[in-house]
């Protein structure tokens, strides 16, 4: 048969099968179109709430979870502390903590750093360690009393408290107390202490510095009972409560990070025992695989290209439009 038979028929087969191809072409396009708007959609949605929860429920919770772990370890800390400060005072203090804590809106650890702060002084200065403790408690009650009087962290009233004992009048005259050598030594004489000589020791002035304290912070005890329904006292009290929630949850995850972070610190222990050349390798190994990843994003983007070039080289092939042109032209190429 010629070739121009040939070409003549191809094209009479192809005018008739046109029509069709191009409406049944038409309507495939529309409905692989309006499938790709609904995945679309879908991958959106999809997309968007694993935003919304990363940002809104996943970030928020990591950092509550580290935090909440950070905030137990240090009052695992604080407990050893304080147990060692009061001795065999310690499980009432433990206890006193609690119930002064509830009673004031306050946190236990919040009370524990106090008293511990304050226990360090008087254990060298009251006569025994029960009256040491009973004088831990005063003041850090005082503390809180004056933070809410004089509307100051709790951390400024009782780092003033603290000043005070150990000689500086500077601080406390913010709220009102002066504490020059001559009104110690006056109290402290009449104290009773000083012996004969009339000579205060360290210990003795410590005790007279106290009891000024007391006297000259009068109207501000009770103020934190007084002002309990207060919005600066309110504020204090959520923020007592949430770390107690952070103690709370923390304790329970400090089992579990635990033993990670031993291995971790036993890995990196071990690394840092190997030979020299074996940690340049390492390292090496590690920036190759870091330099990996580009390739690797490039790689996985090209084998999401696939499917479409497979569906472009299915759509070309299977129109008979294309096939006959295809034809015409392998065709015309063999009779040439």
């Amino acid at each position: 048969m010629a070739l121009g038979d040939v070409i003549a028929r191809l094209s009479v087969s192809l005018g008739l099968d046109t029509v069709a191809f191009e409406r049944g072409s038409t309507l495939a396009e529309k409905r692989m179109a309006q499938m790709q708007r609904k995945f679309d959609q879908l991958g959106k949605r999809i997309g968007n709430l694993g935003k919304t929860l990363s940002i809104g429920l996943t970030a928020p919770l990591t950092a509550f979870g580290v935090s909440a772990f950070n905030v137990a370890s240090d009052a695992a800390e604080l407990q050893s502390a304080f147990d060692q400060t009061f001795g065999d005072m310690a499980d009432s203090m433990n206890e006193w903590a609690v119930a002064t804590g509830d009673a004031m809106g306050r946190s236990t650890q919040e009370l524990q750093r106090a008293a511990n702060t304050f226990g360090i002084f008087f254990n060298q200065a009251a006569p025994t360690r029960e009256e040491a403790a009973k004088m831990s408690q005063v003041f850090t009650v005082l503390a809180q009393d004056l933070a809410s009087f004089y509307n100051v962290s709790e951390s400024d009233a009782l780092q003033k408290l603290r000043s005070g004992l150990s000689g500086e009048s500077e601080p406390l005259r913010d709220f009102g107390v002066f504490l020059s050598e001559a009104q110690v030594k006056a109290k402290g004489l009449e104290m009773g202490l000083g012996g004969l000589s009339g000579e205060l020791s360290e210990q003795e002035k410590i005790m007279a510095r106290y009891q000024l304290i007391l006297e000259s912070t009068a109207n501000a005890q009770g103020d934190v009972a007084r002002t309990s329904d207060g919005t600066a006292n309110k504020m204090r009290e959520a923020k007592a409560a949430f770390e107690e929630l952070q103690v709370v949850v923390g304790t329970k995850l400090l089992p579990m990070v635990t033993p990670l972070i031993e291995k971790l610190a036993a890995m990196i222990e071990w690394f840092t025992q190997l030979p020299a050349p074996v940690q340049e390798g390492a390292l090496i190994v590690g920036g190759l695989a870091a330099a990996l990843g580009p390739v690797l994003i490039v790689v996985g983007q090209l084998t999401t290209a696939i499917p479409l070039l497979s569906k472009a080289l299915m759509f070309l092939f299977a129109n008979p439009i294309i096939l006959g042109a295809a034809a015409v032209i392998a065709g015309i190429y063999l009779a040439w």
